[in-house]
């Protein structure tokens, strides 16, 4: 196999992972995404839409315009296993400051308020506007609801919806998830439940993007 097509192979069919963030410090997060593509000359508009659902999934849409220098580099804590409240204190005293809530039904023997999975993933490599998602272990959601009812213009393409409360500590607890399609005034309503009473922000993204945000009341059913 020549030079060349040993080039076409790395490029186009091999991936790597650093333990370091490897980008060039003249291009932003998101030229840096692009950068391969640009390299095989794919059409800018195809290109544009993959790296922008890369940044979706990886949850890094805050970051994508800035630049190498701008972004605080750090090594993501092993979360597994704390409870709830460490595990948040955890990742902020990290410097992570955005964190998503996810409550689970626990597994036989399982202990309850304790984490069970999260992302990214421990020793990971990140920057401290990484968004942290945990999966905690909660047999029940709470004995306080708010029934939410919005509307959203979806644009683009297909994209994830993610509905979240803001607790006291930061965190946001995940109420609602869907995935909903190119349209205008798309309704989406649910009941939403915490543990806790009282006035509570909520906050809607769209392709890991917020676009929304008002108050809503959780009251005793």
């Amino acid at each position: 196999m020549g030079e060349e097509q040993l080039a076409e192979v790395r490029n186009e069919k091999l991936g790597f992972v650093f333990q370091d963030f490897m980008l060039l410090d003249g291009l932003s997060v998101f030229e840096n995404i692009c950068l391969p593509q640009i390299i095989a000359n794919k059409p800018i508009k195809a290109m544009e839409i993959k790296a922008k659902n890369l940044c979706d999934l990886f949850g890094i849409n805050n970051i994508a315009n800035k630049y190498p220098a701008e972004i605080s580099g750090g090594e993501m804590p092993n979360l597994i296993g704390l409870s709830l409240s460490l595990a948040v204190q955890a990742a902020q005293e990290n410097g992570y400051e955005q964190i998503w809530v996810r409550f689970v039904t626990p597994d036989d023997g399982a202990e309850e308020e304790k984490v069970q999975r999260q992302n990214p993933p421990a020793t990971l490599q990140t920057s401290g506007d990484t968004r942290v998602e945990l999966w905690v272990n909660r047999s029940y959601l709470g004995d306080y609801a708010a029934d939410i009812a919005i509307n959203l213009d979806i644009d683009q393409e297909e994209q994830p919806v993610v509905v979240t409360a803001q607790m006291s500590n930061g965190a946001e607890v995940v109420l609602y998830e869907t995935t909903l399609g190119v349209g205008k005034q798309q309704p989406i309503s649910f009941t939403g439940y915490l543990r806790s009473e009282g006035e509570y922000t909520c906050i809607v993204y769209v392709g890991g993007t917020e676009v929304r945000r008002f108050t809503n009341a959780f009251m005793e059913r």
